[in-house]
């Protein structure tokens, strides 16, 4: 339970996440553009586990950590930042490489109720192809009474990353605390979830295309496969992830078109 005088502070951190969402937002469209539309030249980072330069370095895939929010087993560089943006900044999120091997992770809606923070570990070398990558969260309202659950969040990923293609899969699950009106004692809910996927980046491209298959397993044993398909247009500083979630095997449900951006400043 989170104490009732750390729950302002919260919100504070909440709500200047928010403001550092919106104003990075506003540089990553005016950026986007002229980022888009030339080629650079070699990385500016000379570093030898920088991965693999093709034509278009700056785009190179081996340095993204995410497909939308789906991760694909490395961390943010150290002393870099991204800001994410996820469905028209319904959740934003920042990332801060703190080491070569930890990241830490904080995000909130476009309405500040809820915070998140967690933490990601790699556990291989970066210039290794093959990729290990642990994620913790805790996320919990902030703007409502003190008694509010906290909801945790833990995973594993596995990655082999190629010089244009990614391979990943990943385990884990959601907690959370839920309590009776009957007075009975709080149990801790748990919905397991598991993905596999690809991403190919042509060389040379701006593109990159990914595919993904994903299952979530509620606490009472209802099943919700789906499948996930879209573009990732790479750019100097910002990238847009365009794509569609369709849910498989339950004909009452609609697909879900998926936006999201990410900005390094």
């Amino acid at each position: 339970m989170q104490s009732p005088q750390l729950r302002p502070v919260a919100a504070l951190a909440a709500f200047l996440l928010l403001a550092l969402s919106l104003a990075t937002t506003t540089s990553a469209w005016a950026e986007a553009a002229p980022g888009l539309a030339s080629l650079p030249a070699c990385d500016d980072d000379p570093s030898p586990d920088a991965g693999p330069c093709d034509l278009n370095p700056a785009w190179r895939l081996s340095d993204r950590t995410r497909i939308s929010i789906l991760p694909l087993g490395t961390t943010v560089r150290p002393g870099r930042v991204v800001v994410r943006v996820h469905e028209l900044t319904l959740w934003n999120v920042v990332d801060i490489g703190i080491t070569d091997h930890i990241e830490l992770t904080m995000g909130a809606p476009i309405i500040p109720v809820v915070a998140m923070g967690g933490l990601r570990v790699r556990l291989t070398p970066r210039s290794s192809p093959w990729r290990v990558l642990l994620d913790a969260a805790v996320t919990q309202l902030v703007l409502v009474e003190p008694d509010s659950p906290v909801v945790g969040t833990g995973a594993i990923t596995t990655a082999y990353q190629g010089e244009n293609v990614n391979l990943h899969a990943t385990v884990g699950g959601i907690t959370h605390e839920q309590s009776y009106s009957n007075g009975e004692a709080r149990v801790w809910n748990l919905t397991a979830l598991a993905s596999v996927g690809a991403v190919y980046h042509p060389p040379g491209s701006r593109w990159a295309f990914f595919g993904e298959l994903g299952r979530l397993r509620s606490p009472s044993g209802d099943r919700y496969p789906g499948a996930l398909g879209g573009v990732k247009l790479m750019g100097r500083s910002v990238d847009f992830d365009l794509g569609v979630l369709v849910p498989l095997g339950q004909s009452d449900r609609v697909a879900v078109p998926i936006l999201s951006f990410s900005y390094r400043p």
